[in-house]
């Protein structure tokens, strides 16, 4: 879970709450360049980083591009499973070397849940924080690309603009 200053907070969850959750994780371990959630099929875990480097990867006109990286242990990452059927994966989540992650079934998360809800109360409260930083920073994103384009389009017209005079001047 991503803080206001985008530093994980995987500490919002004690560590009385994280023993309750890891109960039934198993730990995976992924060699460097394997798949762990594919971009486009449905996903039933959650994930928690346990070492090694994972990368996000999402496959735009047939070219994988590099979103982010995930290095720290303790990163958290698949909330909109815990959700439900939220639609398919918009990211592929790779091993970027070997690593080991936590993975945990949402069926399982959903019945602790239930069950705990201080623990449930933390958790939702995170994964709202988490979805408010990544609306931020997609709307930071847009107005980037709006700005982009726009300075894209006045260089185009600047351009176009200075060919026309050297052919008006070399008539």
């Amino acid at each position: 879970f991503s803080d206001e200053n985008g530093e994980e907070s995987s500490k919002s969850l004690s560590d009385r709450d994280w023993a309750i959750l890891l109960t039934g994780a198993k730990l995976v371990e992924l060699p460097e360049n394997t798949r762990l959630v594919e971009q486009g099929n449905y996903n039933k875990y959650l994930y928690r980083l346990h070492s090694g480097q994972l990368r996000v990867e999402k496959d735009v006109d047939n070219k994988q591009i590099t979103l982010a990286v995930m290095d720290k242990p303790g990163t958290v990452f698949g909330e909109m499973s815990v959700l439900g059927k939220l639609g398919a994966a918009t990211a592929s989540i790779v091993a970027n070397t070997d690593a080991k992650v936590y993975r945990i079934a949402c069926s399982f998360m959903q019945s602790i849940l239930l069950n705990e809800p201080e623990l449930a109360l933390r958790f939702y409260k995170n994964m709202g924080q988490k979805l408010a930083t990544l609306l931020k920073d997609i709307s930071s994103f847009e107005e980037k690309k709006v700005s982009i384009a726009q300075t894209r389009k006045n260089s185009l017209k600047d351009l176009n603009e200075n060919n026309d005079n050297n052919n008006n001047n070399n008539n």
